[in-house]
Order: structure tokens, then sequence, then C-alpha cells
């Protein structure tokens, strides 16, 4: 069988480049205002000659070298941001088969609900890193039993699956 790639998150350098190309959008709006007022087919001033002649003169203070550097770091950054991988999103089983966390979480949950003595299971705090099962069980049931029958009925379930830790919590009911 071919291996399938592996299904990642979308990469943090999507949002910065919406934002960037935002920004040359406006640029380009600004550009076609300056044209339409050279060739004189709009009226009003030139927005960058007047912004050039209020730059006219200037010397470099500690603010532009501070600004100056401030932009270099934040385009390092954003090299940075671009090379960098993709966070993987799901576990393989073989290469060809993927589980999400919550899939895993789900699945686990479900063996546990069928084990005997468990009255329901909860796994809304499992994550990535681990599986966390808080199951009810009644009052005549030992909760360490239960614990255990629960953890052995998973661990066989999620034999050969890419599953992470897996910790269950009893709570007795009357």
């Amino acid at each position: 069988m071919i291996a399938a790639p592996a299904p990642t998150a979308r990469r943090s350098v999507g949002t910065v480049a919406v934002v960037l190309a935002l920004g040359l959008v406006a640029l380009g709006v600004v550009g076609v205002r300056e044209l339409l007022v050279a060739r004189g087919w709009a009226a009003g001033s030139s927005w960058t000659l007047e912004a050039l002649r209020g730059l006219d003169g200037l010397t470099a203070t500690t603010g532009v070298t501070v600004a100056a550097g401030g932009a270099v770091l934040l385009g390092l950054v954003l090299v940075v941001i671009a090379v960098l991988p993709a966070r993987a999103t799901h576990r393989s089983a073989d290469g060809v088969l993927w589980f999400s966390a919550g899939a895993l979480s789900a699945l686990a949950a479900a063996v546990a609900d069928r084990t005997p003595g468990v009255l329901a299971v909860d796994a809304r705090r499992s994550g990535r890193r681990r599986i966390v099962l808080e199951v009810v069980s009644g009052a005549r049931q030992d909760p360490e039993a239960v614990a255990v029958a629960v953890r052995q009925a998973v661990d066989v379930r999620l034999a050969g699956l890419p599953a992470p830790a897996v910790r269950v919590r009893v709570k007795a009911v009357a």
C-alpha cells in the first residue's frame, strides 16, 4: 500500500499572507487614485507628493532606527513562520489509516461505556497527549475494580492504534 501524507493543520503563514495581501490591495487603491489625480481625471492633490514633502529634510533618529529594526525583526519572524512545518492533526495507525484525537477519545469512551458496572462516561477532557475517561459507576461497584476493567477493555480495543495515554477516573453514585 502507498502511504498517505499526514493530515496537518493550516499553516500559520496563511493568516499573515491574507493581512499582507490586504495591505497590497490598499497600496494598489492609493496608486490608482494617484494615477487618476496625475492624469487630471479626478480632482484633488497627490497624497504621495504630500507625504514625500513631509519627509523631506528628516534625518535618522532613534525612533526611526528602532522602527526599522522592528520591521527587520518582524520580517525575520514572518520568514520563520513561513518555513515552519504545519502541526500534525492526526495519528497514523499504519501510514494509510489516520485517527484524530477526538476519534480516539470517542472510541475509548464507547468501549468504556460498554464495560460492566459503568453507568456513564465523559471524555471531554481528552486531547492529543492523553485520553481522560471520567466514569460513573453504581454505588455497589468497587471503583478500583471498575477502573481496572475499563482500562483493560480500552487497552484491548486500542491495541495497535496510535492511542495516547489513557487515564480513568471513577466516581460512584448512589
